[in-house]
This record gives structure tokens, sequence and C-alpha cells, in this order.
């Protein structure tokens, strides 16, 4: 449950989510003499910010981002299976079958967050009765970044996480390494308003995860910015991002680069309010699409169940 912040840090996170990874971002991309836009939100640039990437992220969302990654996390642990320990059978609604490992995909991995986040709370999860405990699992990380995933990989084997999360190159909108129907569930966190093709990248989903192990369980769980559209101070908000986020990418690159320094508030203006975006995921061919107010109208979580195997 999120409490409503006071006018004074809902301003501060406005401020802070849209111009601070901004100014870190450029500011590195100019040091590694980054000029082609084609680039920007590319795993190049990100390669370029990735000795800043998680500093920038808990400065910039004053600490709330682990949070809204373990509101993520938490709808994760609805859709895996719980097993009883003493015949490692799976159980449901009645039937149990062998049991079988819970394989996740994470998109826009990063340096890892999410995985690591995901894989340490289950290995803490104790159900209330003993003799049942939630199915084992596995975690790959995918993202267009070599260096961030260099720091994921650091992450993993520091938290000594190495068995349960593989972490790979690739991209979202190009999961050619990946069969059909090969995951259980899907993760991505403040990774697909940087994806150019989100509808290849949403068919690409589709294609390698398997339908959702019951009925009304999620197993796509999307967590995104959203330009505020809702309540008095979306406007305030809207005009922050359009006029000042150029005006100090300006200024701290002695009034040039303002291209770089408007990508990436102009990456949460352009994506889709809520409502649009669960249409995009319905037209992809997912099911009961749904989008949860994380924090203040600007973070969501999108979680979908895939039904089908085929594509209508």
């Amino acid at each position: 449950v999120f409490f409503p912040a006071p006018l004074s840090i809902y301003l501060m996170s406005l401020v802070l989510l849209r111009s601070f990874f901004a100014a870190i971002a450029v500011n590195a991309l100019l040091t590694h003499g980054i000029k082609d836009e084609s680039k920007l939100g590319s795993g190049e640039m990100f390669d370029s910010i990735a000795p800043y990437y998680d500093t920038a992220n808990t400065v910039m969302s004053l600490g709330q981002h682990y949070y809204w990654r373990r509101y993520l996390i938490d709808a994760v642990i609805l859709a895996i299976p719980l097993t009883i320990a003493h015949d490692n059978k799976i159980c449901d609604s009645g039937s149990c079958k062998a049991e079988s490992t819970f394989k996740v995909l994470d998109l826009a991995t990063g340096t890892a967050d999410v995985a690591i986040l995901l894989a340490q709370t289950i290995m803490s999860s104790v159900d209330l009765r003993d003799e049942l405990r939630i199915a084992p699992i596995s975690i790959t990380g995918i993202d267009p970044s070599k260096n961030m995933l260099d720091i994921a990989g650091k992450k993993v084997s520091q938290k000594k996480l190495s068995s349960m999360i593989q972490l790979k190159v690739g991209d979202a909108e190009n999961l050619s390494g990946v069969g059909n129907n090969e995951y259980n569930a899907l993760t991505m966190s403040f990774g697909i308003r940087n994806v150019k093709n989100r509808k290849l990248a949403l068919s690409e989903i589709f294609r390698v995860l398997k339908t959702s192990p019951r009925p009304s369980v999620s197993n796509v769980f999307i967590l995104e910015f959203v330009s505020p559209s809702e309540g008095w101070l979306a406007p305030l908000g809207r005009l922050f991002l359009q006029y000042l986020v150029p005006l100090l990418g300006r200024l701290s690159a002695a009034g040039g680069h303002s291209a770089e320094y408007q990508h990436l508030a102009d990456s949460i203006q352009r994506f889709p309010n809520s409502s649009a975006f669960l249409s995009e995921m319905a037209d992809a061919g997912f099911s009961n699409c749904r989008a949860e107010n994380v924090y203040l109208h600007i973070v969501y979580l999108f979680t979908c169940e895939k039904r089908t195997t085929q594509q209508d």
C-alpha cells in the first residue's frame, strides 16, 4: 500500500525522475563521444551510463525504486506454483503433477535488480504450512548492454545467486535465441519505453511465453513510468518535462547537446498512457490485461495473461 505523498515530495519526485537521470546519462554520453541520435536509448547508450546506473536510480526515485520493484515481485510470486516438499510434486486445485522448474525471463534486466530480488525472495519464502514451498525457479536476464550485464554478473556472483540467474546479451525486439513457449513468466522493469518497436517486442514476448499456469493468474509483469495525466499536478509535470529538462541539459553541456538531454525525458512523455498501452498488449494477443497505479500515477505495473498459444 502506498500512501499519498506530501506536495513537496511529489514535486521532488517529478523533478528527479525526469532531470537527474537525464543529466547523468548525457554527461556520460558526451564523455564517451556518442553523437549519433539513433543510438539514444540503445544498448550502446546504456553501456556508457552503466557505472552510474544504480546510483542514479536511487537518487532520482528518492529511494522509492526498491519498493516499486518489490510491488512487481509480490505480483510475480502469485504466479509461481506451490510444491509439496515431501514428494516433489506441484499441486494446484486438487491435482498434482511432477515438479518442474518455473522459468522466468527478465527483459531489459539492466544490472539485474529485479532478477536478484526475485531470487532472494524465492530463497527466503516460507509457507505457513511447512509441507509447502514455492516450486524451483530459474531466471534468465536479457539486456542489450554488455556493460550493464558485466555489473549485473558481479552483483549476482557476490550474492551467490549464479545457480539461479543466467545473464545474456539480447534485444526484446529479436529474441532469436529463445524458443517458442519457453518461459512461464516474464518481467520487464522500466525498459519497454526504450524499445523502438513495441509491437514487435510484445509479439516476441507472446511467442516465448507459455500459457498462464492458471486462469486469472498473470504471467506478464511490466513496470514502467507514464507521463502524469491525472490529478491537478499533472500539467505541472508535463510542463517541466517539455521546457525545463532541455534547458537543464543545455546549461550542463555549456549550451549544446540538448537533443541528448531531451531524449530520456521524451521517452517518458512519448510512452502511451496506461489505457493505450493496455490496448497494445491486448492487440499482441494477451488477455485480462490490467494497469495498477504503483506510485502517484507516474509508475504503473501492467499485467496480462497468455491464454492461447497462437495470436489471432
